[in-house]
């Protein structure tokens, strides 16, 4: 209870400095908007000396490879839990630890495989897998707080999603636009949160609500 209490304060205070430096250099650069990705490389080149420099790459390299792990890991889990154990259960907690693992391990090699023959850069990648992971979040709070939240209206809102994010990211490979492809004037992701939230809300409203004893199993009784 207290790791969950204290998160925000502690995402708030690691996040305010990197937020700081984004506002500090609107007035002091002149990037285009399509090239703000580009601020904090920028702002260290410039402004820090080599060992300050040196110090703050490795923090920039240690929050990179620490968020495509947890994700990497993530869609290990998500995998073996929803997919591979639904097909073939396993109550024996050893053995549904080394399909995680092997899952995992699996999914490492298929994007290593995949970087082998791609000309993208993995902060191009990175962009992409948030864009994904960012698109969900309706879903994800429509499970803990509404209760009117149907799974015909989660399922729709992940095949929107995936279907939207191939799209753009189709689209931008033949446009050849990394930063630059801004459909619309905004980011994929701003179109495929708000194409998310309207086919949760939707298909939610236009189906059978769950059962009370559904609603209460996994939010509690109101009263």
């Amino acid at each position: 209870k207290v790791t969950a209490a204290l998160h925000p304060v502690l995402v708030a205070t690691v996040w305010l400095p990197c937020v700081l430096i984004g506002v500090w250099a609107t007035g002091v650069l002149d990037l285009p908007p399509e090239q703000s990705g580009k601020v904090l490389g920028v702002m260290v080149n410039r402004f820090a000396g080599p060992w300050l420099g040196a110090v703050l790459t490795a923090g920039i390299v240690a929050a990179i490879m620490s968020s495509l792990d947890s994700q990497l890991l993530a869609i290990g889990t998500l995998v073996t839990e929803d997919v591979l154990l639904r097909l073939r259960p396993v109550a024996d907690d050893a053995a549904r630890v080394r399909w995680s693992r092997w899952t995992t391990v699996a999914m490492g090699v298929a994007a290593w495989a995949l970087a082998q023959v791609s000309d993208r850069s993995v902060f191009d990648l990175g962009v992409w897998c948030f864009s994904g992971f960012s698109a969900l979040v309706p879903i994800l709070v429509a499970a803990l707080y509404w209760r009117r939240a149907t799974a015909a209206g989660a399922i729709a809102s992940v095949l929107v999603v995936a279907l939207g994010w191939a799209a753009f990211f189709a689209d931008s490979r033949v446009a050849g636009a990394g930063e630059t492809y801004l459909p619309g004037g905004l980011m994929p992701v701003a179109w495929l949160v708000l194409a998310s939230s309207v086919t949760l809300i939707g298909v939610s409203v236009m189906t059978r609500p769950p059962s009370d004893a559904t609603v209460v199993r996994f939010l509690g009784d109101p009263r």
